[in-house]
């Protein structure tokens, strides 16, 4: 529509990654380079990080057009599923018939085989994994397995293209592949604004252009609306540039002013709305404001005047209570006491008349008298703190004794031998024996669903006690990262009346979670919900 009116042979700001406007500055051309060398070099896992729109999908197919011919690539856009149907989407995709029976057994071994005959053909096998983030974590692990297994070594690559969520998830999987650096990899920051205005020169001289002869097409304050709407973004840029090329053809100009970009919610303006969302508002609104504000300071003086009709009663208590407290004022025996050192002193206390207990209450003798009789003791082992325990704990000898024992038999429970830690690693990975049960058409029961931050801490605390740890080898656990949540199933079953009676003869400290039969399946639907 505009391409005759702008000079151009094709449209230069389209959606769809195009290798041919792959744009090498912000160090885009060094990421791919090193890219291709991990590649080449044998490396088995790589990945590349960055936000939605930077360019990640392009990278994919850039590599697709630049390895040797001798790589078989496979691609997965959409990676959500089990690792089993994304096993069977790769061996079709290697050439697997259609045909082959699909269970979990046939599947890893048409793999091996798909990889050993590459191998004896002196070929490659590079997986690149789109949209990685989508992946679950129990399919990530045993992906991570597959590459860094030793019959796969040198002939399979996996690729990972994702976002951040992606490289946290990947990074808890270090343990399963000790030779690799899961904190090595490449990231795609956003351009700048010089960046930014090259990018579009760069696409509009890709697209059949000449700057030399027509001038440029965007001016510098357009290219700054576009830069401030898009903070870098190629992906929104496209779409911002793409509009405003139309919107300057529809007035019949050939220089896209500022008024021509849709910047309607630029940095600065999204940050005042935020701080501030009445600016900008209908009069009507500070109407309301401004009432609201009256009503507020009308409770504020109600409030003052209460509170202060209420003041004069404690402060007559008060002077009353003074005046019947006066006589006792002369009574502080602290100095008598602390001259009172021997035991006799407690047995001259005892002997005391009822009259003399009357006058001088006995429960302030009596507390000065028990830190007396703990100083000496103390001042033999600490002679610098002890007064400052006394002062701060009268009490305190009575209460390390059990603080310590307790201690202790937290400290027990660690040595013999159950580590919170190493239990839930330990079913994460079993998780993958559940999982294969899905194509069988197998049954579990759920026992529950952890959902806040302290989840994972939680049950590892539940692991460790005895109760649980007789039945930890039939728990499995799947776990979540967006939103942060983890899946307690138990068992394995055939059939749905066997997961029910199962169910129904579970001890009564899992029953308590109230844990019900399913469907693998369903259970597996449930936690992508």
């Amino acid at each position: 529509m505009y391409l005759d009116h702008f000079h151009l042979n094709k449209s230069p700001f389209r959606g769809e990654p195009d290798p041919v406007f792959f744009f090498p500055e912000a160090g885009r051309i060094e990421i791919l380079q090193a890219l291709l060398q991990d590649v080449e070099g044998g490396k088995p896992l790589i990945k590349l990080v960055g936000r939605q729109g930077t360019g990640k999908t392009l990278f994919g197919l850039l590599l697709t057009r630049k390895l040797p011919a001798d790589y078989d690539i496979v691609h997965l856009g959409n990676p959500v599923g089990s690792f089993e149907e994304l096993l069977h989407a790769i061996c079709l995709k290697l050439g697997m018939s259609p045909a082959t029976d699909v269970t979990v057994p046939t599947l890893a071994d048409e793999f091996r085989r798909q990889l050993a005959r590459r191998e004896e053909q002196k070929r490659k096998v590079l997986l690149i994994i789109d949209e990685a983030e989508k992946l679950f974590l129990a399919t990530l692990e045993r992906l991570v397995r597959m590459a860094c297994d030793a019959g796969a070594a040198g002939v399979l690559h996996l690729l990972f293209l994702g976002r951040s969520d992606f490289d946290a998830n990947f990074k808890r999987l270090a343990v399963y592949c000790s030779g690799v650096d899961v904190n090595a990899g490449y990231s795609l920051e956003p351009l700048s604004l010089e960046e930014t205005g090259r990018y579009l020169s760069f696409r509009l001289v890709t697209a059949g252009f000449s700057e030399t002869k027509h001038g440029g097409i965007f001016a510098e304050e357009a290219i700054m609306r576009i830069y401030q709407a898009a903070m870098g973004n190629m992906r929104l840029t496209n779409i911002l540039a793409e509009d405003a090329l139309r919107k300057a053809y529809a007035e019949d100009k050939l220089l896209v002013l500022p008024e021509h970009v849709n910047s309607r919610f630029p940095a600065e303006k999204r940050a005042s709305r935020r701080l501030f969302p009445w600016s900008g508002g209908a009069p009507r609104n500070k109407m309301w404001l401004a009432g609201g504000a009256a009503v507020l300071a009308l409770l504020l003086l109600v409030a003052v005047w209460l509170g202060g009709k209420k003041e004069k009663v404690p402060a007559v208590i008060h002077r009353q209570s003074l005046e019947q407290v006066k006589p006792l004022k002369p009574l502080k025996p602290v100095k008598e006491v602390e001259q009172v050192k021997p035991v006799k002193s407690a047995e001259k206390v005892t002997k005391k008349s009822a009259d003399e207990r009357d006058r001088k209450p006995l429960p302030i003798v009596g507390k000065r008298e028990k830190t007396t009789n703990r100083r000496p003791a103390a001042k033999k082992k600490k002679p610098g703190v002890v007064p400052a325990e006394v002062a701060r704990l009268p009490g305190a000898k009575k209460r390390k004794g059990p603080g310590k024992n307790v201690h202790k038999e937290k400290t027990a429970a660690v040595v013999a031998g159950r580590n919170g830690d190493k239990l839930y690693e330990a079913r994460m990975r079993a998780s993958s024996r559940w999982l294969a049960w899905a194509y069988r058409g197998g049954f579990t029961i759920q026992l529950m669903m952890l959902s806040s931050k302290q989840a994972r801490s939680n049950l590892e605390n539940i692991l460790v006690r005895d109760d649980y740890y007789t039945i930890k080898d039939n728990l499995y656990i799947l776990s979540r990262t967006s939103p942060p949540m983890l899946f307690v199933f138990y068992g394995l079953y055939d059939t749905i009346e066997d997961a029910r009676k199962a169910c129904s003869n579970l001890p009564d400290f899992l029953k308590k979670h109230h844990p019900y039969a399913l469907g693998i399946r369903s259970a597996l639907k449930k936690t992508e919900d």
